[in-house]
């Protein structure tokens, strides 16, 4: 109960990066939370933009979160496994020789015969 009561206050003193206004009453999901310091994802509730918040005990910082996702599913997405550079450059390379629409077809393809097995 004193976490949410602090996390609260915290808010309340947090500034959305696109109206300044508190994020207070925003929907608020924590995506890392440590010792001194709460890391999460905010939508303020005047302006819908999504802020990415730092709440700490000496201060709190907002930044612009450009996102087609709700708060919700903010931190599932968080906690996925990172992306290794091999991964990303394999990515790079199978876009060049075809489109990426033309990739999904294949995997999708592949994934639906396996199930057939």
């Amino acid at each position: 109960m004193l976490e949410r009561e602090y996390l609260k206050n915290k808010l309340a003193e947090a500034k959305c990066y696109k109206c300044g206004a508190t994020l207070e009453g925003s929907v608020f999901a924590v995506l890392n939370d440590m010792p001194l310091m709460t890391i999460g994802h905010a939508v303020c509730s005047k302006c819908q933009s999504q802020n990415m918040v730092t709440l700490a005990i000496t201060g709190n910082t907002s930044s612009p979160m450009e996102s087609d996702l709700v708060s919700e599913e903010v931190p599932k997405f968080a906690s996925m496994p990172k992306i290794s550079y091999t991964e990303l450059l394999d990515l790079h390379q199978a876009l060049k020789k075809e489109s990426l629409c033309k990739l999904l077809h294949n995997q999708e393809k592949n994934s639906a015969n396996k199930l057939k097995r």
